[in-house]
């Protein structure tokens, strides 16, 4: 079979138990694209941002984020359990996070921002320490 992340081909023992099901994602992929929900706390202007993402590098092309965003509901159930009081919650990909910094104006009048994404963005010149 072959991997529809890294394109590479890869052998899989048959069963009985999966006959008729085939995995499309190679076990090297499948540990190194494993998701892991994080978050980080940044404080802005007068209030705080919560970001929410599953992968820490942006190493991925077009076609895996496509592939990936499969694993974008762990960030969501992720969110609804949490406690955590948010005005406002936006999604972010990587032509969405241009948007955002250029709309960065009107949002920083809320209090408390939460940001999901399925890569780490870089919030770095948003800090504003008061």
């Amino acid at each position: 079979m072959q991997c529809i992340l890294c394109e590479s081909f890869f052998a899989e023992e048959t069963r009985f138990f999966n006959l008729f099901t085939f995995k499309n994602i190679c076990p090297t992929c499948e540990e190194e694209y494993r998701p892991k929900a994080t978050f980080e706390w940044i404080p802005i202007d007068f209030g705080y941002l919560i970001h929410h993402y599953l992968y820490p590098e942006n190493l991925l092309n077009k076609r895996q984020r496509d592939i990936l965003m499969q694993h974008f509901y762990i960030l969501f159930q992720e969110v609804l359990i949490s406690k955590q009081s948010r005005d406002v919650m936006l999604i972010v990909d990587d032509e969405g996070f241009e948007v955002f910094t250029e709309s960065l104006p009107w949002i920083l009048g809320f209090r408390c921002l939460l940001v999901i994404s399925l890569v780490r963005q870089s919030f770095e010149d948003l800090m504003f320490f008061y």
